[in-house]
């Protein structure tokens, strides 16, 4: 479960985490470690009802052990991102501000939607931003695939832009992650082109 908690993949862990909450043996200071990991899976999945259930189970049910605090500490944060995700799309900003704002709350899917209708009105200078705020999406929602196809995108697109050098750190940055060489050796050619000094 934590390895797909770590790689974004947050539904494949809260079901994995929910299996291990089915064991009875477990000690008072795993389960409320495992409730916080799952937790923080369904907050970043977007299930903020469900995150917010776990907090508060942890901080009743286990008041003495260490996660409670982090449970309150994550439980505030929850609802301060909520309430900015709230102002965001309630807010007049465009929609390229808008998106990259819900993506810095790590509101992937209400980022990802937004960005695809700008992507239909989108004029060509613009297109480089949105494909590459539509891969860190992906990234975020656990589609590494999807994330590399369009970081690519905007490499082959507009190998100029610095959209391309921010796709390619990334595209490095999947492949150390997910140990696919493959994507590395893609990443390291494109810079020899590219000539990124942040990259080497």
């Amino acid at each position: 479960a934590y390895y797909y908690e770590r790689n974004y993949l947050f539904e494949h862990a809260i079901r994995l985490y929910e299996k291990a909450l089915d064991k009875r043996t477990l000690s008072s200071t795993m389960r409320a470690s495992i409730l916080l990991h799952q937790g923080y899976c369904y907050a970043l999945a977007g299930l903020n009802a469900n995150a917010r259930a776990n907090y508060l189970a942890i901080i009743e049910k286990f008041p003495q052990e260490s996660s409670s605090i982090t449970a309150a500490i994550l439980l505030r944060y929850l609802e301060g991102f909520q309430l900015a995700r709230d102002r965001i799309l309630a807010g007049n900003e465009d929609p390229l501000t808008m998106s990259r704002d819900l993506m810095n709350l790590l509101a992937y899917k209400h980022a990802m939607q937004i960005l695809k209708e700008a992507e239909k009105k989108a004029s060509p200078g613009d297109l480089p931003r949105i494909k590459y705020f539509m891969a860190r999406c992906y990234t975020g929602m656990g589609q590494p695939d999807k994330a590399v196809e369009n970081h690519i995108a905007v490499i082959t697109g507009s190998p100029s832009s610095e959209y391309a050098r921010f796709s390619n750190r990334k595209l490095l940055q999947i492949g150390i992650k997910s140990g696919n060489k493959k994507i590395i050796e893609i990443s390291k050619k494109v810079n020899k082109r590219l000539k990124d000094p942040i990259f080497d």
